[in-house]
């Protein structure tokens, strides 16, 4: 789980590198928000509605965006109230208050999202919402800590060193955080860099001695990123080749086009394809500044209508639009907007405030009726403009809305869509209204709509390939300046001890599900910051995943010790046999073995098949014991499929590294067993081997049985011979 230090540290920039980082490498993940806070919004494929950053996200892990990505979104519209919208519906409006009182139902929604997600990726990345150290939230909190202890999840702390204090952010927020809180952070990422990294060495070196948590990695400041914000008006700048000045009378300079900044400004993700058109320069224009002149004024979606219309009364846009147009400007209203270029707009129920009716700009003959129920699906069409959809450049983009339109000039529809026509436009050409967002994402529609307000003969600008290139260039980023051993294990490919800070696991969410279920993690099952291994030991059963190999000879006491080792631990016990009672000779050896385990325990017998043994019954909290390696390889290299080896322990190795709960796999070491000469000998010695070699990186701890003694080889000792 990603988290920051405030908002804005680039918690959702970090998921988005990640997440194509991985998806570049065929890894199957996810990202996922369990609650989130904001104003631009899509429309998923099931029909739903979560943030815009999430179904950006999506799309860097080549995914169609789902609800159960976002499975709380709070669209704010008052200061102290918002919309609530749970697995993609709109369920309720509630101020603050009773929101907390709201959040047991929330948090049943985040959690059955968050189930579903892990049962069908590999990683499920997540992202916190503005900081875990908000002392006021923590209460009942379902978007930073306390879904990532419910869950069992790991967590990366990102801050942002351009905004200063970064030492002072990751050292503040460790401190208010709760012990076990503070312990499940695995390391620090420090965002948007500027300068020579060497001077920033000795504060990092600080850092980590004072912590005992690692930096895994510097981000550098990179501009001119095309990421859609979570909310506000950051926007991603014009192109440097786009002219600064207005246009003159010849049509020369860029098309100058304004866009008021609404006080419940919703979707403002629509004009980041305009922001980065090469002849284009685009103005917020916020509270108390000058209208300037312009060729197009656009009216963006909103999510308290009447409201943001009174706003723009008192700061004079009624009457600078009106002049506008006397000049030969245009106009385009987007949803919100669109219902604001009416004559009224009516709120009998009191969805976004009081109930009553506001008049409109009166620019379209049209009347809006906000109703209860939303209007949320993905379109395609081609514009309208100039009567003739034959002639349309092709749309596409979404709806979401809670209004019916009605009036004459619908007869005029601005777009004809696939489901039907849309919006409207004023008699004299000069006013457009829609409710489809992304109306610019398209380059054919924004080239027709540029052209339309006046600039002649637009550049070709595709917003979707400048995206992904943004998407490319930050998994690129974080290949160069994250940790490679960290970036491996999130792979699920090694695992690595965190320059001694203790053992990181890579896990998927395969079997993943609440800690009440199964405790799986997401991203990553451990890296809990220890000093030293020993203090592993202390972790809790349900909060660590390990992985012991045990090898030794004949007679050498190795399955007494992983025995020792497993009841120390005194959590449930699956002992997993591979051996297969050929003979009589080894049916006895089988019976005392059985007889020496403890009753209690859980017995799977399975000669073949070891990986699919381990993922039917890994949990956390739980114990699996192999016994043994020896007599696996032994069975498949004995088995008539030619291929059964390689399969296996490929299926092996790609398994061990993505399971909850503590392993303890038992072998007999290369050589020091009983070892016939024979082509078979042979075969089973490189296999062991080579088995062995492979095994070893992705264990936390391999132990050499002699004469019934722990030689620990990786691991260190523990606070008792067996403990890890």
């Amino acid at each position: 789980m990603v988290q920051g230090t405030t908002s804005d540290a680039g918690k959702s920039l970090l998921v988005t590198a990640l997440g194509r980082w991985l998806a570049r490498r065929g890894v199957r993940v996810v990202p996922f928000k369990p609650q989130n806070m904001a104003l631009n919004s899509a429309v998923t494929r099931d029909g739903g509605e979560i943030g815009r950053a999430q179904a950006a996200q999506a799309r860097a892990c080549g995914l169609e965006p789902h609800t159960d990505m976002n499975p709380v979104l709070l669209k704010p519209n008052t200061d102290t109230g918002a919309q609530v919208i749970l697995q993609g519906k709109a369920v309720a409006t509630l101020d603050a208050r009773a929101y907390q009182d709201y959040k047991a139902v929330a948090r049943a929604a985040v959690l059955d999202s968050y189930q579903r997600l892990a049962s069908q990726y590999e990683v499920v990345l997540v992202e916190g919402a503005g900081s875990p150290a908000e002392i006021n939230l923590r209460a009942n909190d379902i978007a930073n800590m306390g879904f990532a202890e419910a869950v069992d999840c790991p967590v990366i702390l990102i801050a942002d060193i351009d905004r200063g204090g970064v030492f002072a952010h990751l050292i503040g927020t460790l401190e208010l955080l709760s012990p076990s809180e503070r312990a499940r952070v695995q390391g620090f990422v420090i965002n948007r860099f500027r300068g020579d990294l060497a001077l920033l060495r000795p504060g990092l070196d600080w850092l980590e001695r004072r912590t005992g948590k690692p930096v895994l990695g510097v981000l550098p400041f990179m501009p001119g990123l095309v990421l859609e914000a979570e909310d506000g008006l950051a926007r991603p700048p014009s192109r440097p080749d786009a002219g600064r000045g207005p246009r003159d009378q010849g049509g020369e300079g860029p098309l100058r086009i304004l866009v008021p900044t609404l006080p419940r400004l919703s979707n403002r993700t629509d004009f980041d394809p305009l922001c980065l058109h090469p002849q284009v320069r685009l103005d917020f224009i916020g509270p108390g500044q000058d209208i300037p002149p312009a060729d197009l004024i656009i009216l963006p979606g909103s999510k308290s209508v009447r409201g943001d219309l009174d706003w723009l009364r008192s700061q004079g846009w009624e009457e600078a639009i009106r002049r506008h147009l006397r000049y030969g400007g245009k106009v385009i209203g987007i949803c919100g907007g669109y219902q604001m270029l009416g004559r009224w707009v009516h709120d009998p129920l009191g969805l976004e405030g009081a109930p009553g009716s506001s008049p409109g700009l009166g620019l379209l003959d049209l009347e809006t009726t906000l109703a209860p129920e939303k209007q949320l699906r993905n379109v395609r069409g081609h514009l309208a403009l100039d009567g003739n959809p034959a002639t349309g450049a092709a749309v596409a983009g979404y709806e979401i809305h809670a209004g019916v339109t009605q009036g004459p000039d619908l007869a005029l529809p601005a777009l004809h869509l696939s489901q039907g026509p849309d919006g409207a436009r004023g008699p004299d050409g000069q006013v457009v209204g829609t409710y489809v967002h992304g109306l610019f994402d398209s380059p054919p529609a924004l080239a027709a709509l540029l052209a339309w307000a006046g600039l002649t003969a637009p550049e070709p600008s595709d917003y979707q390939v400048l995206r992904e290139a943004t998407f490319d260039r930050l998994a690129d980023a974080v290949d160069r300046h994250l940790d490679d051993r960290w970036l491996s294990a999130l792979q699920g490919i090694a695992r690595w001890a965190g320059d001694g800070l203790g053992p990181m696991n890579a896990i998927g969410a395969e079997n993943g599900m609440s800690k009440e279920e199964d405790g799986v993690a997401a991203v990553a099952e451990d890296s809990l910051g220890q000093e030293d291994d020993s203090a592993v030991a202390d972790i809790p059963v349900t909060q660590s995943a390990y992985r012991a190999l045990i090898l030794g000879g004949a007679r050498s006491g190795k399955s007494r010790l992983a025995e020792e080792m497993a009841l120390a631990w005194g959590i449930p016990v699956t002992y997993i046999a591979t051996a297969t009672a050929g003979d009589e000779g080894m049916a006895a050896r089988i019976a005392v073995h059985r007889a020496r385990r403890p009753t209690h325990w859980r017995l799977v017998e399975e000669p073949l098949h070891l990986a699919a043994a381990l993922k039917a019954n890994a949990r956390a909290g739980h114990c699996l014991l192999v016994d043994c390696l020896t007599l696996w390889l032994t069975n498949l290299l004995l088995s008539p499929d030619g291929q059964a080896l390689e399969r296996e322990r490929a299926d092996l190795l790609a398994t061990l590294p993505r399971l909850p709960g503590r392993i303890i796999l038992v072998s007999n070491e290369t050589g020091l067993g009983i070892m016939p000469h024979g082509e078979l000998s042979r075969r089973f010695g490189d296999a062991a081997g080579q088995l062995h070699q492979d095994l070893a990186p992705r264990c936390d701890k391999v132990i050499l049985a002699i004469a019934g003694l722990p030689l620990d080889l990786k691991g260190g000792i523990g606070t008792g011979p067996l403990l890890p």
